[in-house]
């Protein structure tokens, strides 16, 4: 069955006219932001027909995050949209102190993802962002910066190669070399072992630290590894991604498994989550 996704509202398509061709986006965004064309998507069993627009090519930044939470004057929207920093000690089952304190504040980590955001401190930046671009458009066009559907995500990973797993178009975590190309847990092989019957058995009785789980140090810098073919970064693994549909994030994050970092996996959450952040889309309007 084929279906077609429709991104605007009912108030601006009637007001206004998406543009569907590759603009030049103002200086500021033009590097930021890449060009997803139109084109198909597979997912659940469903050939969809989804829309172009742009995506930013990384997951939002601590420090990105942090420019925005010091622009806004409201405190309603300032609480709404903060970093809830907690998380860090309360949603894992390992002690993660320094994170709490630090991930989010610290220089170190200005680059990386940011995450423990709600889905509406999500849309409260994708509103700011807004005017931030259409300040710097030209005056005839204008954008609607939103958070992307799970088929814009998946679109933007895998193209026209329909039935790809990960950004890569590759059918492995691994590449020739063994490097890991994306951001998971990679399950130490320390911890396997076989019963009598054959069976895998997972064992519990070695420490292992987080770096050998997941070969980062627990989050990866916003650009790491690999682009998709659209020059996307981290759109598997890392900070699941947070999309439109509600408590439902999508790609995996840094504490998933490797099948679980597939484009097409789905992530539930009911609250913020330090394994889930998020990175707008927009389209072009005249």
């Amino acid at each position: 069955m084929s279906r077609v996704i429709t991104h605007l509202c009912a108030a601006v398509l009637l007001l206004s006219v998406t543009i569907t061709t590759e603009e030049k986006l103002p200086k500021p965004f033009r590097k930021s932001f890449k060009f997803i064309p139109s084109g198909l998507v597979l997912l659940n069993g469903d050939t969809s027909s989804v829309q172009s627009y742009y995506m930013l090519d990384h997951e939002v930044t601590n420090a990105e995050y942090l420019a925005f939470l010091n622009e806004i004057e409201k405190e309603e929207i300032q609480l709404k949209a903060k970093v809830k920093e907690e998380n860090w000690k309360t949603e894992l089952t390992f002690p993660m102190n320094n994170y709490s304190e630090y991930y989010f504040s610290h220089p170190a980590y200005a680059n990386y993802p940011v995450v423990n955001v709600t889905q509406e401190g999500a849309t409260l930046y994708c509103e700011w962002l807004e005017g931030k671009i259409n300040a710097a458009m030209d005056g005839k066009r204008q954008v609607k910066v939103r958070l992307p559907h799970h088929e814009e995500l998946v679109r933007a990973a895998v193209g026209d190669d329909l039935t790809a797993r990960y950004s890569w178009n590759g059918q492995y975590l691994r590449n020739a070399q063994g490097q890991f190309l994306c951001n998971f847990t990679g399950f130490p092989q320390e911890l396997l072992t076989r019963d009598s019957s054959g069976a895998i058995v997972i064992k519990n009785d070695l420490p292992i630290s987080l770096t050998e789980i997941t070969g980062a140090d627990v989050l990866a810098p916003a650009k790491s590894y690999y682009p998709s073919v659209y020059g996307v970064y981290n759109l598997n693994g890392n900070a699941a991604e947070m999309t439109q549909e509600l408590h439902t994030a999508v790609g995996g994050s840094w504490r998933s498994y490797g099948y679980d970092v597939r484009i097409r996996s789905i992530l539930k959450y009911d609250k913020s989550s330090c394994l889930v952040g998020f990175r707008p889309v927009f389209t072009v309007l005249e």
